[in-house]
């Protein structure tokens, strides 16, 4: 019998064979898959540093734009302060004056911005009509005016209506200002014949000037300010200095005699705060009484300066004596009176220096 072959699977070739093929193909996957993952860690650091460019980028470019908004902004606020720093006197009593709070009052009554251009005021004070008719010591429910004037008390700027009737008298007893401290305004109301005054709110002359300077009322209330003491525009002359103020006219004492009072027509005051209105032909009330009187020139006698008269009961004058009337030249001395830098007049039985009135408007 011939030999038994064995099986191909029992023979040494077949295993080694298999071995090496699959062996071959083992190393072959890892190979790829080895190469696929090294591919892709390639492509995703070769990704990565072209993100980090563009977010690079796009955080530079937020980064300028807003250094921009915010260089714009200090651009802004520089500028604004130079224009508020620039303002004159009379620009920052036209802002003033157009961010009058409520409840603040002219000399008269009522006031704000409105009102001051439109002319009138309603009266919220004692004002009477003050003239030789029916309607004497009649009080008013309203005043029609041509601007305000801002009388200058230290740091305080009283605001009171300009150009009024010579028929109309005021006995109020309130009156309201403002106080400028670089950027804040501060408004008050204040009692003329009690001391203290009612805070009625700030504003901010920045604020105002951002937004009001582009506004016609700006300019309009300008045109409506009477100062004595502005350092700039009327009617558009930026070097102009008004000078309009009643207390700018002097005494004249000869027209006096000849019974024309203009030179002293107006509102004096003592220093107790009692008020005397004067009329051009003579006629005057005070504060403290609703009896008219007239000034009385036949027996006029001059005194250094000063020269005497009397004052009577009006209409009736023919009562003889009546109270002393004598008008005091600025610096001129009368016995028993200080002399004052301004004119002055002595209303009384004495010569008392809290007699002596001095003009306020």
């Amino acid at each position: 019998m011939g030999k038994n072959k064995k099986p191909f699977y029992q023979k040494i070739w077949v295993w080694v064979v298999l071995v090496v093929v699959v062996g071959g193909v083992g190393y072959g996957s890892y190979a790829f898959m080895d190469h696929n993952t090294t591919s892709h860690a390639v492509n995703k650091q070769s990704k990565t540093p072209a993100k980090q460019k563009s977010e690079s980028t796009d955080n530079k470019e937020s980064s300028k734009e807003q250094k921009k908004v915010s260089k714009n902004k200090e651009t802004d606020t520089t500028k604004n302060q130079q224009d508020v720093a620039s303002l004159s006197t009379v620009d920052k009593e036209a802002l003033a004056l157009l961010g009058l709070p409520d409840k603040f009052v002219s000399d008269y009554g009522a006031l704000n911005a409105d009102t001051i251009l439109s002319g009138k005021s309603e009266v919220t004070s004692n004002a009477i009509y003050q003239n030789p008719d029916a309607n004497n010591g009649t009080k008013l429910t309203s005043v029609e005016f041509s601007g305000v004037k801002i009388e200058s008390d230290g740091p305080k700027n009283i605001v009171k209506l300009n150009n009024l009737a010579n028929t109309v008298d005021n006995i109020s007893y309130i009156q309201g200002y403002f106080v400028i401290d670089g950027d804040t305004i501060t408004y008050k109301n204040q009692g003329t014949r009690v001391s203290g005054a009612q805070q009625l709110g700030t504003q901010s002359l920045k604020a105002l000037f951002k937004q009001y300077k582009n506004d016609p009322k700006f300019e309009n209330i300008k045109k409506l300010i009477t100062d004595n003491t502005v350092d700039s525009i009327h009617n558009g002359s930026d070097s102009e200095t008004v000078a309009t103020d009643d207390s700018a006219k002097a005494m004249n004492v000869e027209q006096m005699k000849q019974g024309d009072f203009s030179s002293i027509a107006g509102t004096w005051q003592r220093p107790d705060g009692e008020t005397m209105s004067i009329n051009a032909d003579g006629t005057l009330t005070t504060s403290d009484s609703s009896v008219t009187k007239k000034i009385d020139t036949s027996h006029a006698t001059d005194d250094n300066g000063s020269t005497k008269f009397s004052v009577k009961e009006y209409p009736d004058t023919s009562v003889t004596g009546g109270a002393m009337f004598v008008v005091m030249s600025a610096n001129t001395a009368f016995e028993g009176i200080t002399p004052k830098a301004e004119d002055s007049i002595l209303m009384g039985q004495n010569n008392m220096d809290e007699l002596v009135y001095t003009r306020v408007k």
